[in-house]
């Protein structure tokens, strides 16, 4: 049962490796310096994930704590004690 078990892990893990290469290989091809600092536009004219990335930077480096306290669960956790 044990070796049933392992196989099937393994080709389970073997198809989401090669989906997951595959949609890396034709994802890269996408990536460029614009797409990554360009804000958003509307449909149709390109744009880029700039904002995404100026508040996840904001939200990690300049308010750490924030982020942690603003998570349901964590504000749930805090106020049973």
């Amino acid at each position: 049962m044990t070796t049933l078990t392992a196989l099937c892990t393994f080709v389970a893990v073997g198809i989401l490796v090669i989906i997951l290469s595959y949609i890396a290989m034709r994802g890269i091809s996408a990536l460029s310096l614009r797409f990554l600092i360009d804000t958003p536009r509307p449909v149709g004219e390109g744009g880029g994930i700039g904002n995404a990335y100026r508040s996840a930077l904001r939200r990690e480096f300049i308010f750490p704590n924030s982020a942690v306290g603003s998570l349901p669960a964590s504000s749930v956790f805090w106020s049973t004690r």
